[in-house]
C-alpha cells in the first residue's frame, strides 16, 4: 500500500521520475489486461546465490539482508525487477526513498485526509478488481474432452488449402519505362481481361503450370509452376483470397480475385485438415478465452448501469 500511496497522492510532484520506475502498473479493467505483480524472479535468483541473512544493502547506517530485500521486491512487476537487476544503485535509492516518504506520510496520517484518502481507495479498488479478474481467469478449466469435442464439431475451422497462383499485375498510373523494350504495364481493365481469359482457359483444361510460367508476374511462384503455399483459415491472409480459396475443392480454379495491384487466379491443389495434436494448445486457449469472455459479459450484464441524471456529469466536468 505504501508505494501506491505516494504515486496517487502527489500527481504534481516534480520529482515523480524517482517514483515512476517502481510504481505498480494497473492496466485498464475494461481492457481485461491484468499485469499484476508476480513472484520476483530476479530477487529469488539473487537470494539463491547469497545467504538470506547476508547484508546486501545499507541505508542510513542500517543493514538490510538478502531476505528483507527479496521481500521488498516481491510485489514489483517484471519491468521494475529488470531495472533493479540492470541498475541496482538508482533502483534501491528510489525504493528506499519511496519507503521513507510513505512512512512520513502515514506518520502524519495523510492517507486519512482528502483527497488522498479517496485516491488511495480508488487505487486499491482498481487493484483488487484486477486481481479478482486474474484470479477468475486462472481458475477457468478446459478439459481435454471439451477440446476434442469442439475439434470434432468444428473441423472446418482447421481446414488447410495448398494453392497455386497466377498473378496479373496492373498500374493505372505507370511511370514511363526507361527501357523502350521493357514490357508495358497493364491497366486495371487490361489486367482483368487477361486474368479472365486465362481463368477460362484453365477451366477448359489448359495446363496451370505452363500458363503460370508464361504469364504470372509473381516470378518466384511462376518458376515453380505457380506453386505458392499452404494456408490455414486462421492465418492473416487477405479476406477475399481466403474466401475464394476455401470455396474451391481440390483441383478447382477460381475466378480472378482483385487485389490492390493485381488479379490472382487461384488453384486449390490439396484440401486437408490440421490434426488435433497440432491445434490442441490453440484450442485450449481459445476455449479458455471464450469461457472467460462469457463470465465477463455476464458480470457486466448483472452490473448494468443506468444514468438517471446525465446533467450531473456535465456539471462535474
Amino acid at each position: 500500500m505504501k508505494r501506491s500511496l505516494l504515486t496517487r497522492k502527489y500527481p504534481r510532484m516534480k520529482r515523480n521520475l524517482l517514483l515512476s520506475a517502481l510504481a505498480l502498473p494497473l492496466a485498464a479493467f475494461a481492457q481485461q489486461q491484468i499485469p499484476l505483480p508476480q513472484a520476483a524472479p530476479a530477487a529469488q535468483q539473487a537470494s539463491a546465490e547469497v545467504p538470506p541473512d547476508a547484508i546486501v544493502v545499507t541505508v542510513a547506517g542500517k543493514g538490510y539482508t538478502a531476505k528483507q530485500i527479496t521481500d521488498m521486491l516481491g510485489g514489483l512487476p517484471p519491468q521494475a525487477l529488470a531495472q533493479v537487476s540492470q541498475n541496482p544503485q538508482p533502483a534501491m535509492e528510489s525504493l528506499f526513498l519511496i519507503r521513507k516518504l510513505s512512512d512520513e506520510a502515514m506518520a502524519v496520517k495523510l492517507e486519512q485526509q482528502s483527497p488522498h484518502k479517496e485516491a488511495i481507495e480508488a487505487t486499491t479498488r482498481q487493484y483488487l478488481a484486477n486481481a479478482m479478474v486474474q484470479e477468475h481467469n486462472n481458475k477457468v478449466v478446459v478439459t481435454p474432452a471439451e477440446q476434442e469435442a469442439f475439434y470434432e464439431k468444428n473441423k472446418d475451422r482447421y481446414e488447410t488449402a495448398s494453392i497455386s497462383v497466377i498473378y496479373i499485375s496492373y498500374s493505372n498510373n505507370p511511370a514511363p519505362p526507361s527501357d523502350p523494350k521493357a514490357k508495358k504495364p497493364l491497366t486495371e481493365t487490361e489486367a482483368k481481361a487477361k486474368a479472365e481469359k486465362l481463368s477460362a482457359e484453365l477451366k477448359a483444361g489448359a495446363d496451370f503450370a505452363k500458363l503460370a510460367q508464361e504469364n504470372s508476374d509473381d516470378k518466384e511462384s511462376a518458376a515453380k509452376g505457380g506453386a505458392y503455399a499452404t494456408i490455414k483459415r486462421s492465418e492473416n491472409f487477405p479476406a477475399a483470397i481466403k474466401e475464394a480459396v476455401f470455396k474451391l475443392n481440390a483441383g478447382e480454379i477460381s475466378e480472378p480475385v482483385r487485389q490492390a495491384n493485381g488479379f490472382y487466379i487461384l488453384k486449390r491443389t490439396a484440401k486437408n485438415v490440421q490434426p488435433y495434436v497440432e491445434v490442441r494448445d490453440q484450442l485450449f486457449q481459445q476455449l479458455k478465452n471464450e469461457k472467460f469472455t462469457t463470465w465477463m459479459q455476464e458480470l457486466r450484464k448483472n452490473n448494468a448501469v443506468k444514468i438517471e441524471k446525465p446533467e450531473y456529469f456535465s456539471i462535474r466536468r
